[in-house]
């Protein structure tokens, strides 16, 4: 809805109150259902909702006193949205510039006696810090309906999760020819390099699965924090490295002989470790705020259902 004055093209339709609804009453009933069976085919791609199509659609109208006491209701679980989201919004600008900070030694914190760290960070290529580096099959293998997960990059999550869902499924047999000198295992990094770059999660628990070209796979030296290399992987600098590294192709990739050759700048240990739990503590503050917002937009969903339908009549005092 708008409030204010503006000049509307004939791409816009414009719907006041009336004597029996609101126009509040009207967004709400129709922002979440479906109207496209009134729309009209504009061309290849393009739809318009007519004014004589808006006129014959049909709303449900409780007494107009209710549709207030409904839309204010509405109303007060928008603004815990907003207020989630920028909350959201502010958390993930805040880490953003943690990371500036904290990964590249601008910033250094206390170590557990509450000296401030001072040791030199050392730039080391990923190739020197690493035990392997890998990438998934690049071969065609035939998909089953029962068999060993196959991870493309659309399983890797922006939040850093390993999603099996929709995976496609190979033989055993397959699998064991894949992974006939590796295996994936807790800890390894998987990191995005084909299409959408710069994904990462940690392999958090024990599974048979294999990856797709798309996913890279990273196994650190044990005096390496991979949650520290996990942060490194996930800033918006990192990302920005692996674009310009890419090749030129119509689908971005980076190839790992360049992935290897990335230099990151790297602290003793327990700096690492230091860095790695300040952050994750910022990642938690967003998960628990995206958390609460996807409950508010659900519950708010679930009311929406009850009350714009009738289901549930609200008390008009």
């Amino acid at each position: 809805m708008f409030t204010g004055k503006a000049n509307v093209n004939n791409h816009a339709h414009i719907i006041t109150n009336s004597d029996k609804c609101l126009v509040s009453w009207f967004h709400a009933y129709f922002v979440h259902r479906d109207i496209s069976s009134h729309l009209t085919r504009q061309g290849a791609s393009r739809y318009k909702l007519t004014k004589a199509a808006l006129e014959k659609l049909e709303v449900l109208l409780p007494p107009y006193v209710e549709q207030k006491k409904i839309t204010n209701i509405l109303s007060v679980w928008d603004k815990a949205i907003t207020t989630t989201e920028q909350l959201l919004a502010n958390s993930r600008q805040q880490k953003k510039a943690l990371m500036q900070k904290l990964l590249t030694g601008k910033v250094r914190l206390l170590d557990e006696n509450g000296v401030r760290f001072d040791g030199k960070w050392i730039a080391s290529s990923l190739k020197k810090i690493s035990e392997f580096i890998k990438d998934g099959t690049h071969g065609t293998h035939e998909r089953h309906d029962y068999g060993i997960p196959m991870l493309s990059a659309t399983n890797i999550t922006k939040d850093g999760k390993v999603d099996f869902n929709d995976a496609p499924l190979i033989s055993v047999e397959d699998y064991k020819k894949i992974h006939s000198r590796y295996k994936i295992a807790r800890g390894d990094i998987l990191l995005t390099v084909v299409g959408t770059l710069g994904r990462v999660a940690i392999v958090e628990v024990d599974a048979t699965f294999t990856l797709q070209r798309s996913v890279a796979i990273i196994r650190l030296e044990k005096s390496i924090s991979v949650d520290f290399v996990r942060q490194i992987f996930s800033s918006p600098h990192f990302t920005s490295i692996l674009i310009r590294r890419s090749n030129s192709t119509a689908q971005a990739g980076v190839y790992l002989g360049e992935l290897a050759k990335i230099h990151i700048n790297i602290p003793d240990i327990d700096e690492q470790n230091k860095i790695a739990c300040v952050l994750s503590i910022a990642d938690q503050e967003i998960s628990a705020l995206k958390k609460k917002l996807d409950a508010l937009k659900i519950e708010k969903k679930a009311l929406m259902q009850q009350l714009l339908t009738g289901k549930r009549r609200v008390t008009i005092n």
